[in-house]
């Protein structure tokens, strides 16, 4: 006898599967070569490393220095285990059917863990078609700002990820009618799971527009310093003038060239709000709907006084319902009087 040759289902198995009598995995080659000893009598103890699932019939064969063998074979079944992934609602990730006032970026929460063999890959697809990965980001925590975009997807998975993930991963919506969005995670035997979620945007109500409109230095004439959203005429800065936000005038400590604060706030109950970090979808020229606008000020920060810059996006939720998109395109800025004013456009 010359050699020892372990298989499986016909393929010779790799020597890192393969412990001959506890020396330690690999430390063997396969096939195996006889010595001199063994030559007329071979007796040893072999662990084989399984395989993670199904049915694989495992073929231990000698042979000769005369080109004869002999063979026997056993089949092991290995019960599959399957992988496991669910949404979870808890952190507000959407877990069913959902729509969506306006295209944004919609946050799930994935669980997955590993069943027989390692996770290998989660893929996120659009109508069954995978969706470019600039538009799908996943983090540990649930915060937009800090997520990461995929790399590529399907995304492989390692290290730790191969066991079990908790991820929340958002993806950037399309634009309009209903898709359906379905999560995948295969592991490295092939196996998968997934979970689809069938998302609409809904159809809005256009915006109302108003460009060029003036919000003047509070600390200027009588009955300026304040602005209605709704008209875009000026108004006085106290609560019965009937205007939205208010100039905070000037600082009498600096001097006259200096003095501006351009500073705003909310007049009365009107609330003044600075978008979070997941407006816009395509900054203020995107913004089609008054549901956008809604849905961008409950998602936004609130501020008592804001400093103003050209450039600058406000919220306001006025006290008669309206939501209210402002946009900071020009700032007039007077050395020596109080003539000083901010040029808006306001979408309602």
């Amino acid at each position: 006898m010359t050699t020892f040759t372990v298989l499986e289902n016909n393929i010779v198995i790799d020597a890192s599967r393969l412990n001959y009598n506890g020396a330690g995995a690999g430390l063997t080659s396969n096939p195996y070569s006889l010595n001199a000893s063994e030559a007329s009598f071979f007796d040893t103890k072999i662990d084989i490393a399984a395989q993670s699932s199904g049915d694989v019939t495992y073929t231990f064969r000698m042979s000769d220095s005369a080109g004869e063998s002999d063979e026997t074979s056993i089949t092991i079944s290995v019960t599959s285990i399957p992988l496991t992934l669910g949404f979870d609602a808890a952190n507000g990730g959407l877990s069913a059917d959902a729509t969506l006032a306006s295209p944004s970026a919609f946050k799930v929460e994935l669980v997955a863990t590993k069943g027989g063999s390692p996770l290998n890959t989660l893929t996120v697809l659009e109508d069954g078609t995978e969706v470019d990965a600039g538009r799908v980001r996943f983090g540990l925590i649930d915060d937009l700002s800090q997520a990461t975009y995929f790399d590529l997807n399907p995304f492989l998975l390692v290290n730790d990820e191969k066991d079990s993930f908790v991820w929340f991963v958002w993806v950037d919506s399309h634009t309009d009618g209903t898709k359906a969005y379905t999560y995948r995670v295969t592991d490295e035997s092939g196996s998968s799971e997934e979970l689809t979620l069938n998302i609409s945007i809904a159809v809005g109500t256009p915006v109302a527009e108003l460009t060029g409109k003036l919000l003047l230095n509070a600390s200027g004439p009588v009955g300026t310093g304040g602005i209605n959203l709704l008209t875009g005429d000026g108004t006085g800065s106290d609560v019965s003038d009937g205007g939205h936000i208010k100039d905070e005038g000037i600082d009498l400590s600096q001097p006259v060239a200096q003095n501006w604060k351009k500073q705003i706030s909310g007049v009365g109950n009107n609330i003044l709000r600075t978008p979070g970090v997941d407006f816009p979808v395509d900054d203020f020229a995107a913004v089609q709907f008054s549901e956008e606008i809604q849905v961008a000020f409950e998602n936004g920060d609130d501020v008592t006084i804001a400093d103003v810059a050209v450039g600058d996006r406000f919220l306001v939720q006025l006290t008669t319902g309206e939501y209210v998109l402002v946009l900071v395109t020009n700032i007039e800025e007077t050395v020596d009087d109080n003539g000083d004013y901010y040029e808006l456009s306001i979408k309602y």
